[in-house]
Order: structure tokens, then C-alpha cells, then sequence
């Protein structure tokens, strides 16, 4: 049996991310009164004197909740999000809101469907959100946006927005089963086109009877600028539960070719625009992912046109699809050297480009960045602290820990032989940290 569902794409992804007024609803089941409980968000500008109205109406039109608020005036361009909670059985309702200025006069205005979940469904919709996380005992309010969902602590988005500075994306999805069981729940990101650009390996998870609360991160930092939609595939028993919701990589699009044009480029081509400078640049990263008895960089030759050549050879034999224009292994591999450069670089080891650090090492070793992170600021003794997992090959799992202070975050745990930790690594981090990247992981140190 195969259970589709997207509510929140066919509400929201249609609307233009840019738009003044962006309304999104999620909804759960709660079970034990046959409900469904929605989870909106709503976001529009901050422009002075505007006024939110909310209205909640069954399928007759008769109104059976509504609200409204003003907003607190805020710099130029700023957004609110604001989010609510309502409930509502079987059947259809609709979910109104208006923007209205200091005179009272209406400035947009949208009408969102809810359909009340007519019998229990197998799962929740998706919710994907720039930042989910676990209580913390100092949290003894949410922080600005965000607002608490059992045991966690979720950032409110209308529209989840990521960018090059924090490219990790959230999402949340509750699965129902009566009597619990294992399953798996794999992880796509589609673009526009509906063609997979980043997927997860399925992974086994398991649904305690009632209500399981399934979480996790995607690191997207190669994503190009524009809207994508997150796709969770969890298969429990016969059933094959698909969820999707949209978030948009912010940015602007590079003015140089795009990734799609540079990956059709031949490896002739692509190393023959090269300088002398760009092809010694080129190579110097290839010592991480140089396999042993092949080509050794070291022993590149240094005249440039025997260095074209050279690479042009070193990629032709790890191009996966030989036999199409282009090649994907090199193209994903630079990229991930510029990214690793622009965000990797330490500020206390100037003129050490970024694939030279710890993170950026692990992520050419891997063939890019890893499917899922964990990322925490400095709290008390516990330095700030990244925890990567790949689902792929080996599926390993790496914790990086910045001692310094200053950005420089070293490889102090993992179960990849190749890699060196520290035998200390779990006093450095402390037990609160150690015990929150077990859950993160799904491992017992």
C-alpha cells in the first residue's frame, strides 16, 4: 500500500517564496480524540501599522475560530513568522488570513484548504524547519521563533530558507502505529524538475506503539540558489508512506556557468580553460582522494600541458557515467573545494585553505558533504561541536570539536580507521554533548 500526501506542497510551493504573505499548515493525528491538530505558520512583513487577521471556517463557511494581532513595526525588508495551533475532525475547512494597514484597509489576503484527517492516517505531514532541537535544561523559555513540540524546541518558518552560512535543513514526521514496529525512512531532495539531487540512504528506525516522533538534519551546502522540496519516504509493514514539503536555498545564482553547464563539459574542456595557477590548484586537493597503486599527485608533472593532460586522465578513470557529456565525480569534487574553502578556512591558520582542515578532508575523502549534522554553539566548558553522518559506502561517522574558540574544528572522534581522534574526545565534550550525539547517531559509545 503506498500513502501520498503533501498538503503543504500543493498549499504553499505554488505560492512565489518572495510573496508578502505566505501561509503553510501542518498537520498531526491525535488519536485518542480523533482529531486533527494543525500547526500553521504565517509570515509577512514587518511594514509599519499592518495588522494580521486569522479566521477558521468549516466547509459550510461558518466561522469557527478566529484571531488577529498587530505586528510591531521592524527595519526595512523584515519579516514576522508567527505560527498557531487549532483543531479540527473530519471534513473540510479553510484557513483565512488578511493583512490589513493602520487605516484598516485589506492589502492581500489568502485562503488555505485543510482537510481534517477522516480516518487515522499512517503519519503526520512534514515538517521541515531551519532549526529543530532538543530541550536543553537552561531553556526555560523558547527562544525568539521558536515554539515547543514535545521534547523539542522547533525555529517557526513559513518558508524554510537556507543559505551557504547554515545550509542544514530540519524536518520532523510523526509516524502512527497502533502497535509499533520497525520500518526504514529514506531522505530525497528534488529541484524543481522533480530530478533527485541529494538522497539518503534508507535507514532502520523503529515506531513505538501510538505515536513516533521521527527527526533528523540534511546537510545541503552544494545546493544551487533556488526552491527544492524535501521528500521522506518511511516504509512500515506493507505500507510506503510518502511525505514532501518545499524550502529554498537562498542566494543568488552564480553569473558563471551554472552547475548543470559546468558537469556537461568534457574533462578536456573543463582543464583546458584552466591557467597554469588553476590547474597547480586543481591539483593540489587530489593527495586526499588519490588511490593507492594509481596516479600519485605528487608525481604530477609540472609543465602545464603535460598537467592537462595528466588530470584530464586522473578523472576520466572515476567518471561514473562515462558514456554521457560531462563528469559528475569532478564536477561534485570541486565544488566541494570551493565550499570547503569559502567555509572551512580557520582563522588561526591563515593561508591553510579550507580542504586542508579537518572537515574539509572528511568531506573530499567522502565525496562530499555528509547526509546528516549536528551542529551546537559553545555552552559552559562544552566547546561548540559538529556531528556528521554519511548514510553511503561505509557510513561512517565523524564528531569535530572547536578547542580553540577560534573556528578551528578538529576531528576527535570516529569510526572511520582511516581518520585520527583523541582518546579524550568524550571529557572534552562532556556527557550532556555525548549523550545528545548518541541519540543523533542512533550509536552507544
Amino acid at each position: 500500500m503506498i500513502t501520498t500526501l503533501s498538503l503543504l506542497a500543493t498549499a504553499t510551493l505554488s505560492l512565489p517564496v518572495d510573496t508578502n504573505l505566505v501561509v503553510r499548515a501542518v498537520r498531526f493525528y491525535r488519536a485518542e480524540a480523533r482529531q486533527t491538530q494543525v500547526t500553521a505558520f504565517i509570515q509577512v512583513s514587518r511594514d509599519e501599522g499592518r495588522a494580521i487577521g486569522v479566521r477558521v471556517a468549516d466547509g459550510s463557511g461558518e466561522t469557527l475560530w478566529e484571531q488577529s494581532w498587530q505586528l510591531s513595526p521592524g527595519a526595512a525588508g523584515a519579516l514576522s513568522v508567527d505560527h498557531l495551533r487549532f483543531t479540527v475532525g473530519p471534513g473540510s475547512y479553510t484557513l483565512g488570513v488578511s493583512v490589513r494597514d493602520s487605516t484598516g484597509r485589506l492589502l492581500e489576503s489568502l485562503r488555505l484548504p485543510v482537510e481534517g484527517f477522516p480516518v487515522a492516517p499512517p503519519a503526520s505531514d512534514l515538517l521541515v524547519a531551519p532549526m529543530i532541537r532538543p530541550v536543553d535544561i537552561s531553556d526555560t523559555v523558547p527562544r525568539a521563533q521558536e515554539f515547543r513540540r514535545g521534547s523539542l524546541l522547533i525555529t517557526a518558518a513559513a518558508v524554510a530558507r537556507l543559505s551557504a552560512e547554515d545550509p542544514v535543513l530540519h524536518y520532523l514526521l510523526e509516524a502512527y502505529a497502533p502497535a509499533g514496529g520497525q520500518g526504514m525512512l529514506a531522505v530525497r531532495v528534488r529541484d524543481p524538475a522533480g530530478v533527485v539531487v541529494r538522497e539518503a540512504a534508507p535507514a532502520p528506525i523503529r515506531v513505538p506503539a501510538g505515536v513516533g516522533v521521527l527527526t533528523g538534519q540534511l546537510e545541503l551546502a552544494t545546493l544551487a540558489p533556488g526552491g527544492y522540496t524535501l521528500q521522506t519516504i518511511l516504509t512500515l509493514g506493507d505500507q510506503r508512506i510518502e511525505r514532501s514539503a518545499g524550502f529554498v536555498m537562498a542566494g543568488e545564482p552564480a553569473v558563471s556557468a551554472s552547475p548543470a553547464d559546468e558537469a556537461a563539459r568534457s574533462d578536456a574542456d573543463y582543464f583546458g580553460s584552466l591557467s597554469p595557477e588553476e590547474l597547480a590548484a586543481a591539483l593540489a586537493p587530489l593527495e586526499i582522494v588519490a588511490r593507492v597503486g594509481g596516479p600519485d599527485p605528487r608525481s604530477a608533472p609540472a609543465e602545464p600541458e603535460a598537467l592537462r593532460r595528466w588530470l584530464v586522465d586522473f578523472w576520466k578513470e572515476r567518471n561514473p557515467e562515462p558514456s554521457r557529456a560531462g563528469n559528475p565525480a569532478r564536477d561534485l569534487f570541486y565544488r566541494s573545494v570551493r565550499y570547503a574553502d569559502e567555509w572551512y578556512r580557520e582563522a588561526a591558520r591563515r593561508g591553510v585553505p579550507g580542504w586542508r582542515t579537518d572537515r574539509g578532508r572528511v568531506l573530499l575523502r567522502n565525496g562530499g558533504p555528509p547526509d546528516q549534522v549536528l551542529r551546537r554553539q559553545a555552552r559552559g566548558s562544552t566547546p561548540a561541536y559538529e556531528a556528521w553522518r554519511y548514510r553511503e559506502g561505509e557510513g561512517y561517522y565523524y564528531l569535530f570539536a572547536d578547542r580553540s574558540g577560534l573556528g578551528g574544528f578538529l576531528l576527535v572522534h570516529t569510526d572511520d580507521l582511516r581518520e585520527p581522534g583523541q582518546r579524550t574526545w568524550r571529557e572534552l565534550l562532556g556527557e550532556q554533548a555525548v549523550a545528545e550525539i548518541e541519540v543523533f547517531l542512533g550509536v552507544r559509545f
